[in-house]
């Protein structure tokens, strides 16, 4: 009866296992689903426009915009990445906002090296930044600040300076700091903090390491 038992909760747990991985690659499908359409069209319009006025500026932007696509294509199988390989991808996307919004955005990486071999769901740092793009005014005046910093504890710390916009709307409804949430809350039970003052939004959440046995 006990073996019976063992081998009945095994597998059990094993199923549960095979289904937080199959929602994890589903919530993963629809974040990278969601993020291709608009983001195709603002880049392929640059481009369009990059090549009438300078060649070098527009094989450059198609080399970054290739790594971009590699690399989410890439994160498709994976439930966690080296926070290397993430900023690998930051790097490109970076290049692709920033010629975006003419340079009016101001990226700042102070991680320590040792940090890049730990681990975090692909493409979280890229929903932190472009939640940042999306909520606040960015202008020549008013650049926006976005900063990746060590927190407390293995925390990472995505940092954004707030210029709220003319219209006190903001794009989104909190989808994505919802998405990220519950994504890590499969791998651990450390918890996604925000903080926010007058002038900063702060989202720290955990970089993970995997114990082995």
């Amino acid at each position: 009866f006990s073996l019976h038992f063992l081998r009945h909760w095994r597998e059990s747990e094993l199923e549960v296992e095979k289904a937080q991985k199959e929602k994890i690659r589903s919530q993963l499908d629809s974040l990278k689903n969601q993020l291709d359409p608009h983001f195709l069209f603002n880049n392929l319009n640059i481009l369009s426009s990059l090549i009438d006025k300078d060649k070098n500026a527009s094989k450059t932007f198609i080399e970054k915009f290739a790594e971009v696509y590699r690399s989410l294509l890439r994160a498709k199988s994976d439930d966690l990445i080296p926070l290397g390989e993430e900023l690998e991808f930051i790097q490109s996307y970076m290049y692709l906002i920033g010629v975006r919004f003419e340079n009016h955005i101001e990226f700042t990486n102070a991680l320590a090296p040792e940090s890049k071999s730990k681990l975090l769901p692909p493409l979280t740092l890229q929903m932190l930044i472009e939640n940042a793009i999306k909520h606040n005014m960015i202008t020549e005046s008013q650049p926006l600040k976005i900063e990746l910093m060590e927190g407390a504890y293995s925390y990472l710390v995505v940092r954004n300076t707030i210029h709220t916009k003319m219209s006190g709307k903001t794009e989104g409804t909190g989808s994505g700091l919802a998405n990220i949430k519950q994504r890590y809350s499969h791998f651990t039970d450390l918890p996604v903090v925000i903080e926010k003052t007058e002038t900063h939004f702060e989202v720290h959440i955990p970089l993970l390491e995997i114990e082995h046995a």
